[in-house]
């Protein structure tokens, strides 16, 4: 790299597809007893992070003491 590419764009509008929309990512809400299933099912009730998720998601419920 030479000194006087520092100066010079990294992108040009062609390669950033001006004009396009963006669009952002969509997120599928769950009910607690759904979020609760899909923790048991993909990551297992001795991981520590996901029983911490699980007390987290009682906690919101209401179902532990507060």
């Amino acid at each position: 790299m030479e000194s006087s590419d520092v100066r010079k764009p990294v992108t040009t509008a062609q390669e950033m597809n001006v004009g396009e929309s963006y669009l952002a990512p969509g997120l599928k809400r769950l009910s607690p007893e759904a979020a609760k299933d899909l923790l048991l099912r993909q990551g297992g009730a001795d991981d520590p992070e996901v029983q911490q998720m699980l007390d987290c998601i009682d906690e919101l419920q209401g179902e532990k003491g507060s």
